[in-house]
C-alpha cells in the first residue's frame, strides 16, 4: 500500500484526532523500583487519603514510546508488524549494549502529573533513537501517534524523590491494550519482544504466570498499598 504526501498527511491529521487505545512501551518491573515508589505512595496516602483514587498502579510502571488508535483486526495486525520490525532493527544493537535508565529526581506535567525524571545520559539519547525507530516503523504502516506533542520520555509515578539513582535496563518492546482487563501481574494485556541473542524474535503475548517471587512482592505491595498521582493521564 502506498499513499502520496497529501493522502498520508491527512491520514496522520485524522490519526491525530482519534484516542488513543494503545501504546507502545518498555515495562518498568525492577522490584526495588517499586518497592520505593510505593512506600512513598504510601506515606502521602496516609498524609491525606483523598489521594488514593487519582495513583496509578505500581504494576503498570512504564515508559511509553508512542500512543496510538488501532481500530480494528486489520490495524492491530499492521501494528505487530510494525513491532516487529523495531525488534529486528534494535535487536542486535540492544544485545550488544543495553540500555540502562538512570532515574533522578521528579518533574511535573502542568502541575497534573508527577514523574520520575531520566538521566540525559547516552542510554537517554538512545531510549530517543529507540522511540524514533518505533514512530518510523509505525509511521511505514500507516499508524502514527495520536499526540503531536514532542517525545517526552518519563516514569509516571507519584510524587517522590530518589535519594539515589535507579537503573532498570530495558529488556524489550510492548505494542499494549490500554483499556480492559490487566494480566496476573496486574500489567496491561498485549505483545511483547524481549531484546535477546536470536536473529529473530517471535511476538508472545505477555506471560500471564507469575513465579512466585513476584507473587510475594505483588502481595506484598498489595498489603501496603498507597497511591499519589495528582492526576493520572490514562494513556500514561
Amino acid at each position: 500500500m502506498s499513499l502520496n504526501t497529501s493522502e498520508m498527511s491527512a491520514s496522520q491529521n485524522t490519526m491525530k484526532k482519534q484516542r488513543p487505545n494503545y501504546f507502545v512501551a518498555v515495562q518498568v518491573s525492577d522490584p526495588e523500583i517499586h518497592a520505593r515508589v510505593q512506600k512513598i505512595q504510601h506515606h502521602i496516602v496516609n498524609k491525606n487519603k483523598h489521594l488514593d483514587d487519582c495513583m496509578i498502579s505500581i504494576p503498570t510502571l512504564h515508559i511509553t514510546l508512542m500512543v496510538m488508535n488501532i481500530s480494528d483486526s486489520e490495524v492491530h495486525e499492521r501494528a505487530l508488524k510494525a513491532l516487529q520490525n523495531v525488534y529486528e532493527e534494535q535487536n542486535d544493537i540492544m544485545c550488544k549494549n543495553p540500555l540502562t535508565l538512570n532515574f533522578c529526581g521528579v518533574e511535573n506535567f502542568g502541575n497534573r502529573v508527577l514523574y520520575a525524571k531520566l538521566k540525559k545520559n547516552d542510554s537517554f539519547e538512545r531510549l530517543h533513537c529507540l522511540a524514533e525507530s518505533v514512530h518510523k516503523q509505525f509511521a511505514d504502516l500507516q499508524i502514527f501517534s495520536t499526540d503531536s506533542r514532542n517525545f517526552n520520555p518519563h516514569l509516571t509515578i507519584a510524587k517522590i524523590n530518589f535519594s539515589r539513582q535507579k537503573q532498570k535496563k530495558i529488556l524489550g518492546i510492548q505494542l499494549l491494550k490500554m483499556a480492559g482487563p490487566k494480566n496476573s501481574a496486574g500489567y496491561y494485556m498485549g505483545n511483547t519482544l524481549n531484546f535477546d541473542s536470536k536473529i529473530l524474535g517471535d511476538l508472545k503475548p505477555i506471560e500471564t504466570h507469575v513465579s512466585e517471587k513476584k507473587r510475594e512482592i505483588r502481595m506484598k505491595i498489595k498489603e501496603s498499598k498507597g497511591y499519589m498521582l495528582l492526576l493520572t493521564l490514562k494513556h500514561l
